[in-house]
This record gives C-alpha cells, sequence and structure tokens, in this order.
C-alpha cells in the first residue's frame, strides 16, 4: 500500500453527556506548549454544531486531530496528511503512536477505551473500498496488532474503513 492517508480513531468510554466545547481550550493549549512532537500545530475549529459531523479539530500541518461524534460514537480521531516514511507498517505504527500520544493527552478530558480501533485508509485511489484491498492490508495489520479481530465495514462514506479488536494495546 502507497497511501500515507491513514486514519486512526480511538472510541471514548461511556461518557454521554460529555459536550465537545470542553476540548476547544484544551486543543488550545497544544498549540500554546507544541505538546505535539513532530507536528506543527495550527488552529482549533469549532464544528460542534454540525450532528455526527467532525467535533472539534486541531489542525497541524502534518494531521488533523478530531474529539468527534462522527457516525454517532465520540472518540479521538487522528488523520494523516502529509507523507510519511518507511513501510506501510511503519506508517501504521507512526499514525497510531501519533493517536496515542495525543489520547495520553486528553486522558483527565476524556477517557479512551482501546478495546475497538477504527482504522481508514482516506484515499479512494490508492485504496478503494473493496474486499481486494481489504485482504491484501488485512496481513500488514495483523502484523501490528497481532491476533486482533480485523473486520471491513463496507458502508463507510466510501473510505475503506477497518475495525480492529486488539488483544490489548501496544
Amino acid at each position: 500500500m502507497d497511501s500515507s492517508k491513514l486514519s486512526i480513531k480511538l472510541f471514548a468510554q461511556d461518557q454521554p453527556a460529555f459536550e465537545l466545547e470542553t476540548i476547544v481550550p484544551v486543543f488550545h493549549s497544544w498549540i500554546q506548549t507544541h505538546a505535539i512532537k513532530d507536528h506543527l500545530l495550527i488552529d482549533v475549529a469549532d464544528y460542534s454544531h454540525v450532528h455526527n459531523g467532525p467535533g472539534i479539530v486541531l489542525v497541524a500541518h502534518e494531521a488533523n486531530y478530531s474529539v468527534d461524534y462522527r457516525d454517532g460514537r465520540l472518540g479521538l480521531t487522528y488523520q494523516r496528511k502529509q507523507p510519511l516514511e518507511g513501510s506501510f507498517i511503519d506508517r501504521i505504527k507512526a499514525t497510531f503512536a501519533a493517536t496515542q500520544a495525543a489520547a495520553a493527552l486528553l486522558g483527565e478530558h476524556l477517557k479512551l477505551s482501546g478495546r475497538e480501533i477504527e482504522f481508514r485508509i482516506c484515499d479512494r485511489l490508492a485504496a478503494p473500498n473493496d474486499e481486494a484491498t481489504f485482504n491484501a492490508i488485512k496481513p500488514e495489520l495483523l502484523k501490528v496488532w497481532p491476533g486482533a479481530g480485523v473486520e471491513r465495514r463496507p458502508e463507510s462514506q466510501g473510505l475503506l474503513t477497518i475495525t480492529i479488536n486488539p488483544k490489548s494495546l501496544s
């Protein structure tokens, strides 16, 4: 797989009354303190008014971070925009590491479960949402998350979307 346009979402533990707007000052503080290594943090956008939308977005040169209710489920999403070096597995690991770093920073504000991971390739040309593409990358995902349950979600907005149920986060 040649794409670096990878996205990972970690879902929140049960927090039914969570207000997305509480994340705005948190993301602003990350910009002020340069809290994310190897990312040039630029701005915060509030899309909390959009039902099941992108939520609160932290825009960086390399990627976007968001705390969102996309598909009706609260979580933290990291979506890579700039190319990454290395093999496809290296790029998956780098994307996951960036997501975990942000999750650790969010720890006191939003509790993420890690029992389910949504992995997407945001590049319809390089990764069509079909069984052949899924079968081609599934072995790579299992190298990153050995023994995990890996399942394709064919209905997901045309993007290749895979649900990963890891035995443990590593």
